[in-house]
């Protein structure tokens, strides 16, 4: 996305993420809300790429 010939940059919450990632990491609904607030809890509600809740996500998971 471009504004005044800057580059905008997105951020993408967990819930986000998790909306993407629950068929692949095969999330019930008690893990995905668990992750969610595990995140909010951590501060790390939003990041800059998605593939950056991966590693907080498997650790949660125990992978």
């Amino acid at each position: 996305m471009k504004d005044s010939g800057q580059t905008v940059k997105h951020w993408h919450s967990v819930v986000d993420f998790v909306k993407s990632a629950k068929d692949i990491y095969h999330l019930d609904s008690g893990q995905d809300s668990g992750f969610i607030e595990y995140m909010r809890a951590q501060g790390l509600f939003n990041m800059k790429n998605e593939r950056d809740f991966v590693p907080y996500l498997k650790k949660f998971l125990g992978k």
